[in-house]
């Protein structure tokens, strides 16, 4: 049986690696990109369509279930604007 050879080097032998130049000169690099807000009718849209999703998408709901996802957008929007 044949033996391997470890590939790791000596500790003693690793030189130390510096980050790139990209990376180093940028402060911001640990800091989460913003997520962009959605605007109220892709939420609106969101909101009929897990209620479509609900109902099994049986058709002739689709102006019910807009208006109900717009109630629930509007709701939503009054409580999370209080203080």
């Amino acid at each position: 049986m044949r033996v391997r050879k470890s590939r790791r080097k000596n500790p003693s032998d690793v030189k130390e690696r510096s980050a790139p130049a990209y990376m180093a000169s940028n402060p911001l690099r640990f800091v989460a990109a913003p997520t962009i807000a959605k605007s109220r009718e892709e939420r609106v849209a969101e909101a009929a369509y897990f209620l479509a999703l609900k109902r099994g998408f049986v058709p002739g709901y689709e102006a019910a279930d807009w208006a109900a996802a717009e109630k629930e957008v509007e709701e939503a929007d009054l409580t999370n604007s209080k203080p």
